[in-house]
This record gives structure tokens, sequence and C-alpha cells, in this order.
């Protein structure tokens, strides 16, 4: 069963690789309990984390399996305003949006 998702704001496409990339979602200010959708785009393992600017992924965070999809809960009072992405191998694309989600 797929999980409903409702978009808040645009999404950003995150250049990922086996150096750990971040970017400025569109996070919703004031909105509450919200969540980040990611879609890895690759064929390999993807790990991601939210934080602010400052954020890094490492390969103990939350990962995503190639082609795969998630959804993480978290609440805009905690200043979350970036996602960071770290890929096993190679190069692609990992997708972030902020949104509500029933989990």
């Amino acid at each position: 069963m797929d999980i409903p998702f409702s978009p808040m704001a645009n999404g950003v496409a995150i250049s990922a690789s086996t150096t750990s990339a971040n970017a400025s979602f569109n996070a919703i200010t004031g909105a509450g309990e919200v969540c980040a959708r990611f879609v890895n785009g690759t064929g390999v393992l993807a790990y991601v984390k939210l934080g602010n600017s400052g954020v890094t992924a490492t390969n103990v965070d939350t990962p995503i399996p190639p082609n795969g999809v998630v959804t993480i809960a978290f609440n805009t009072s905690q200043g979350i305003t970036h996602a960071a992405v770290l890929l096993a191998s190679g190069t692609g694309t990992v997708h972030v949006q902020v949104g509500r989600a029933a989990l």
C-alpha cells in the first residue's frame, strides 16, 4: 500500500556522490509536523540526514535502497533546513520534497 504524500513546496534535486553533499530544501516555516520525502534515483544505496546548513551524511545515517523512496518525519521547530546525501558508490541524483504524509 502506498503512503499518501501531499507536497507543500517544490522539491530539490541533490547531486550526490561518495562525498556528502547537502542542499537547502523548501521547508515550510511554522508548519509543525511535516515530512521530507527522499527519492533515490540511482542504482546504488544512498544515505540521508536532515539538519541545518552544516549537515553531512555518513554510511550510518538513514539508508535508501536503490531506486527507493523514504519518508522522514520532523517538526519545523527543530530548525531543519537542509538535507545531506551520500552514495555508496558512483554519482547520481536524490530528490527531496517537504510535505505531509500519513505515516
